[in-house]
């Protein structure tokens, strides 16, 4: 997330220059505690160019069957993107449109279904990271999630998901990760320049309760503290 000046200046920039900024969060609902800034309106409608393209979907508010997305940009934009995803696949089900499209104009639905699901995810958030931190002490580096399914998790010191001692651990507690260069937008040995990931992990808390998510970061604690 950048600040509303940053986003300002950035779109200012790319209306100078000529180059397209492609906005894609599919987690921009589905913030905790202070809705992020926005996009500048000037830069937000359909009636002239914009180098704003602002993508979404609904598959984490109203579920991941409806594979349904949608797309802020001018009309001009619209109608090529179109044209190019008709030449695609045709489409995403005209089924799942229709119905999304009438629970949306059902008055305040959509907000107080949001409402809903940001007060259970803060909840699965806060009691992951209050037994990580309980668990872990100081030897872990984390930033409370302010939003989204996800905590990305700084291992101790000296720990590497790499390593065959620390999946031995992790198996005897029956804990499965994936190393954070699963996440990173370059994958290993492809770039000299890469920064290595082997010691984060990327902890999703969407699905579970916060039962299971304490168990779960004590079960991590038990794998890998002791090998710090």
């Amino acid at each position: 997330m950048t600040s509303a000046e940053h986003k300002s200046r950035l779109l200012a920039l790319a209306d100078r220059y000529g180059f397209a900024v492609i906005a894609d969060n599919p987690y921009r609902e589905l913030w905790f505690d202070h809705e992020p800034d926005g996009f500048p309106d000037d830069y937000r409608h359909a009636e002239r160019y914009s180098p704003l393209y602002e993508i979404g979907t609904f598959s984490k508010t109203l579920g991941p069957g409806w594979r349904v997305g949608w797309t802020i940009a001018s009309s001009d934009a619209v109608r090529r993107m179109s044209a190019i995803r008709a030449c695609v696949d045709g489409n995403s089900t005209a089924l799942g449109q229709y119905a999304i499209s009438c629970l949306l104009q059902e008055p305040y639905w959509f907000d107080r279904l949001l409402e809903a699901e940001r007060a259970l995810y803060r909840g699965r958030a806060q009691a992951l990271a209050s037994a990580l931190r309980t668990g872990f002490g100081d030897a872990v580096a984390f930033d409370e999630p302010r939003g989204g399914f996800f905590l990305w998790l700084g291992l101790p010191q000296g720990i590497r998901i790499d390593d065959p001692h620390v999946q031995d651990a992790l198996a005897r507690q029956n804990v499965l990760v994936t190393r954070g260069d699963s996440f990173a937008p370059e994958q290993p040995g492809r770039d000299p320049a890469h920064r290595d990931y082997a010691d984060h992990v990327r902890i999703g808390f969407s699905a579970l309760p916060e039962r299971d998510l304490r168990e779960g970061a004590d079960r991590l604690v038990a794998a890998l503290i002791g090998l710090a």
